[in-house]
This record gives C-alpha cells, sequence and structure tokens, in this order.
C-alpha cells in the first residue's frame, strides 16, 4: 500500500494514469479537466526522466548534509563505509584497466577525506559486478 505514495513508482503512475481515465468518461467538464491531469502528469514524469530531472533530484537530495569532520560527529564511529558506484574495464587481448566510475571516484576521494580525519578507523570497501558488459573484476576489488 505504501508503494501508492512514493514519487517515481510504478503503482503511483498506475494510481494517476487510473484517476485520469476515470475522469474522460464523467461530463464535459471533467473531461476537460482529465485531459490536463493526464498531459501534466506525462510533462512531469518526462521532465523526471531527462538529465536535467535527474540532476534536481539528486540536488534536492545533497543539499542538506554537511561535511563531517571530527568535531560535528558522534563518538560512537566505528568504521568507514564506501559504497561503490559503478565502473568499467577496459581491455585487449593482453592487459586491461580498470576505472571507477564517476561517482565512485568521488566516493574515494570522500573516503581518503575521511580517513585523514579518522586515520585509525577501519575502512569497508563494497561493491560487486554490477554490469558483466562493462565492468570485469569485483567493484571492491
Amino acid at each position: 500500500m505504501l508503494q501508492l505514495f512514493i514519487p517515481g513508482s510504478v503503482e503511483l503512475l498506475l494510481l494517476l494514469l487510473a484517476i485520469g481515465m476515470i475522469l474522460l468518461y464523467g461530463n464535459k467538464h471533467l473531461r476537460s479537466y482529465a485531459r490536463i491531469f493526464l498531459s501534466t502528469i506525462v510533462i512531469i514524469y518526462w521532465l523526471l526522466s531527462t538529465q536535467i530531472g535527474a540532476f534536481w533530484l539528486e540536488n534536492s537530495l545533497i543539499q542538506n548534509f554537511q561535511t563531517v569532520t571530527k568535531y560535528n560527529i558522534a563518538n560512537n564511529i566505528e568504521a568507514i563505509v564506501v559504497l561503490s558506484g559503478g565502473g568499467h574495464t577496459v581491455a585487449t587481448k593482453s592487459a586491461s584497466i580498470h576505472l571507477p566510475s564517476t561517482h565512485t571516484s568521488y566516493r574515494i576521494i570522500e573516503t581518503l577525506r575521511l580517513h585523514r580525519e579518522f586515520p585509525d578507523l577501519p575502512i569497508i570497501v563494497s561493491g560487486g559486478i554490477g554490469n558483466n558488459v562493462t565492468l570485469s573484476v569485483p567493484e571492491a576489488e
């Protein structure tokens, strides 16, 4: 039931489309509102699926974070955990190079900063082979 209220979920999209379809079978006034409602849904979902929409969503998620330092955190931190964000393998028959994605690279840089801030904490790196076509080794390696 909660899925019905998660923006971007298939369940919410189907619910909104069902409401729009029901409104289409109403009187002339309701049909006019239904066309506006359905058109708005299509435009919003299309905008959110573009690069601009993805950028806006990403920025709305990260703007409230603050930099972690020794002075603004709790004292019960036990480890630094790094979640990978993808990678790519470039290979020939004789050699291969494994490259982290941009997201993984930023996470590695942040991990190095945190390690300098908290040198005694262990670092746990997580990541597997997300795509067999583009990556040939687990990202955590």
